[in-house]
Formats: C-alpha cells, structure tokens, sequence
C-alpha cells in the first residue's frame, strides 16, 4: 500500500475517488527535485526509480478530506475536552456509596440523600458504584460526555452473620455477636440503645461499655444484658424498670443491677416496663412498674419498685424456677420438670391458669406441664412441650393464637399443624412458626402487612406462610417487626421500620422480607 503522508488508512475516504481533478504519474526522481509540484498528498519513503501516483485535489476536496478527519475524530472519542456526570443512588445503601470512573482515580462518594457527582472525565468511561453489604444496579454504566442522570439502585446483600441471639422492643432491636458484644438499632429516644446518646440509628451500632454478653431483653423503651454473671439496663426508667434505686431519668448507656450483691445472674425478661430476672441461685427478682401486680411482690416503703426484689415461689418447691420471661403486663416462670408460675395482668386469661380476672400479684400455676420452651407476646403466650407439641393461651382479638377466631383463652391448647416446630415466636399481637421443612408461618395481627405473607387483612386468624423464606432455623422479633436466620447465617427482617429498627439503612418499612446485613 502507498502510503500518504498525514493520511492513514483508517480514515474515511468515502467520497475521495469522486471530488479528484487529476491523476498524474510521476517518478521518484521528479518528486524529489520538486515535492510541491505533486499536490497536497505527499508520499514518504521513496528513493530513484520508484514511481509515485498523484491525485491533484480541488480545494472542495482538500475541505472534504479536514472534515471526515474531524468526524473520525468525534466518533472514535478523542476529544480531550473534559466533562462532569451526576446522578443518585435509590434503593438501598444510598449514603457513603462509592462512585468511580474504571481506569481512572477519579471517584467521589455519595451523601446521604443518594446525589453524587464526578468531575474531570474524558472520553468514554465506565462508571461503576460500590459499598461492602450492597449490590447496585446496573453493575456499570457507559458515558461519552456531560450527564445528569447516572443512576443506581441498592440492594443489601443476605449476610452470613455472626449474630446468636435477638430481641425486639416496641421500636429498638438488640442483638448479641458471636464475640459476645451487643448491636442494636432503631429508636433511641431513651437511650434504650445503650451508645451514650438519644440519637436513632437506622443502622447496626454497639452497645457500650459491656462484653462477653449471654442474654438480652428488650422492654417497650428499656434494654437489659447480662455478661459474665452481671445484669446491666438502661434506657427508659419513668417507672424504676433499670431497678437503680434513683430517680427516674433516662440512661443512655448499660448500668450494673448492684442493689442484690454477691450473686450471678443467670436470666432476665423486660416487660413493657418492668424487668424479672433470676439469679444463678434460682431465685426470681422483679422491679419496673406494678399497676398489674407483674412484680409479683408487694411494693412497699421499704422495697420500692426502682430496686430488685424478691418473688415468694416457696409454695411450689420442689420445684425452682430455671428461666423467667414477661408480657407487657405480666411475668412467667419456668420451674424445673416443666411446670410453669404466672402472675400479673389476667383481663384476658394471658396467665393461662383456667380463668380471668382484673389481675394478681400472687404466682399462680399455669395449666399445663412438661414445657421445654416458652414465648411471650404482650398478652398471650407459646409453648411447646417436651413432646413437640405447641400450646398457646391468653388474649386473641387479632387472632395472635391461631384458632381462627378472635375468642381469648385462659387455658392452653394445641396448636395443629405445628407439632416439632423447630423455633418460634410470640410478639406484640402475632406469631411466628418456623415448620420442621423450614418455612416460616404467621398469624396475628397483620397491620400494613407486616407479617409478611402477602394478606392484606389486617387479622390473620388461620396460620398463613411467610412468602420468600425457606430453610430457615431461627425467628425473633419486637412489636411488629420480625427477623429470621438461615442456617449458614443469612439473615432477613420485614416489618415495621419506622425508626429503622430493621437496621437496614432506611426507615422504609417491609411488607415482606428483605436480606439484611448486620
């Protein structure tokens, strides 16, 4: 091929043959005794004897010939001319999300409405956005100049997470680390969250000052732990429920129960605002509000609400109590052998002893035996006995114990269909069954959805499936908000999110459930 000088070949040439004046042939000679002679086109690399073909150009040809360059230019992206894009991440994981130009050090990250811009780029790049936990959508996108709309969508991730155990309040979650330390999230406006401050957080933040944690419990607006045999609370105390001795005031940060010395703790439950713990003697304490008789003790001068006191379960030894657990307004015991004591609110039967009344503050037996495991929602509760087999009793307005009705109970009876369940849950007004195929049932209370089976009544009264779950092991919840666990960790959560207690980066609640990354 000749080649031409200032032309190559991959330029356009699509109307060269058609705008030329001459052709004239020449030797190589001639050329290099007078180059101008020849025309615009100029070839390079001759010596004598070679022989040189000439076009001799029109100007409309040499104009044609500038203007195809320049096109070849413009469509092959080598304009140096720099540009800006901007765009914003939807979904979820929409702040600190990095937003870069592959190939380049160009990068910014995004603010916590999603916007985001980038500025400096040249030619055609690729633009990608990243954030551990989070995938977004498109995996890429391609620019060649100025944008205003290089936009994103967030989703989070199915972690395997090292969480162990959980609980709900009415608006606050907590949640125990395979390391022993404590996550929580959501509403914080009584420093139920424990992080020395009454800022929410919508997402995961660890609880301070406390290590090696066994057991939590949430209450309405009050968090407890205990670790390494020490019993901490904190957050709200408007009715003596963190039993510090003091004056009501809100405690942002864990504080140790010292008013019972020289024992280990061994186990506590919060009620809406009272707290029943046991030590590792098998002795059972309560203090918080008593308006129900929930402490179960006479409250007096001499043994105020605001501290720890002493539960009389003398009149049921043999047996001793081995875990406590507590509704809104009333507190259960487990006693060894499998029998269970009850008192507090009973308008509704929630202490299943075969009748209601207004309430009691003397311990009761509960009609059945043989328990192995015991959920408490706010006014009923679920059992299952050694055998397997499920029982359930207490208030049932929104069809929280699964009869298809909306009659309270105050004995136990058998929930069918549920029998070997492998986890379970009784919260708020609802319940939830993980099956032995793993798939997860509810029922209850199903306001905007929230149990997650796709009904949009606001009572579920008959036992409806979770939709999207499958192999899963674990469930816990608060109020209206539920989680649940795989077996290699993944983890989901659906509900209400109204304070971001899903810890999902958003205060967007969930009809149904979504991986989470905690």
């Amino acid at each position: 091929m000749t080649a031409w000088h200032g032309i190559t070949p991959a330029m356009p040439f699509i109307c060269i043959d058609t705008i030329f004046t001459s052709r004239n042939m020449y030797n190589a000679e001639e050329y290099l005794s007078n180059p101008g002679s020849i025309g615009f086109l100029t070839p390079t690399g001759l010596t004598k004897g070679d022989t040189v073909m000439s076009k001799r150009l029109s100007r409309a040809y040499v104009m044609a010939v500038l203007l195809c360059v320049a096109i070849s230019a413009l469509s092959s992206g080598c304009s140096n001319s720099a540009y800006s894009i901007s765009g914003k991440i939807t979904g979820e994981g929409i702040d600190g999300v990095s937003v870069s130009a592959l190939g380049t050090a160009k990068s910014t990250l995004s603010d916590t409405s999603g916007a985001y811009s980038l500025t400096g780029l040249t030619g055609t790049k690729k633009i990608v956005a990243s954030k551990e936990g989070y995938t977004y959508a498109p995996p890429e996108r391609t620019v060649t100049g100025p944008s205003s709309a290089v936009d994103f969508i967030g989703t989070i991730n199915a972690s395997v997470a090292s969480i162990v155990s959980m609980c709900g309040g009415e608006q606050h979650t907590l949640a125990i680390k395979d390391d022993g330390h404590v996550l929580a999230a959501g509403e914080n406006g009584s420093g139920q969250l424990g992080i020395n401050s009454f800022e929410d957080s919508w997402t995961p933040v660890e609880v301070q000052d406390i290590s090696g944690v066994t057991d939590i419990a949430c209450g309405d607006a009050h968090s407890a732990a205990i670790g390494g045999g020490d019993l901490y609370t904190w957050g709200c105390d408007d009715s003596g429920q963190l039993g510090d001795g003091g004056e009501p005031a809100d405690v942002p940060v864990p504080a140790k129960v010292t008013a019972v010395p020289d024992v280990e703790w061994a186990d506590v439950a919060c009620g809406g605002d009272h707290t029943i713990a046991l030590t590792d003697n098998h002795v059972v304490y309560t203090w918080g509000y008593n308006g129900y008789g929930q402490l179960g003790r006479t409250v007096s001068e001499e043994h105020p609400a605001n501290l720890p006191g002493a539960v009389n379960l003398d009149a049921f030894l043999p047996a001793i109590p081995v875990a406590v657990f507590a509704g809104d307004s009333h507190s259960l015991v487990l006693m060894s052998g499998g029998g269970m004591v009850a008192w507090g609110t009973n308008y509704y039967g929630e202490l299943g002893a075969g009748y209601t009344a207004t309430y009691t503050s003397t311990p009761v037996s509960v009609l059945i035996a043989d328990v192995e495991k015991v959920s408490a929602g706010d006014f009923h509760t679920l059992v299952q006995k050694v055998s397997g087999e499920l029982y359930t009793w207490g208030y049932n307005w929104q069809g929280q114990l699964g009869d298809g009705s909306t009659t309270e109970c105050a004995t136990p009876k058998h929930v069918t269909g549920f029998d070997n369940a492998v986890d379970f849950v009784a919260k708020g007004d609802s319940t939830f069954v993980v099956k032995t195929d793993g798939t997860v049932w509810a029922w209850g209370d199903n306001n905007n959805g929230y149990l997650g089976t796709g009904s949009t009544s606001g009572k579920v009264l008959d036992p409806e499936q979770v939709v999207g779950l499958a192999g899963i092991v674990n469930v816990y919840g608060g109020y209206d908000f539920t989680f649940a666990f795989e077996s290699d960790g993944s983890m989901w959560g659906w509900g209400e999110n109204g304070d971001g207690q899903l810890g999902n980066g958003t205060y967007d609640p969930e009809d149904e459930p979504v991986p989470l990354s905690w």
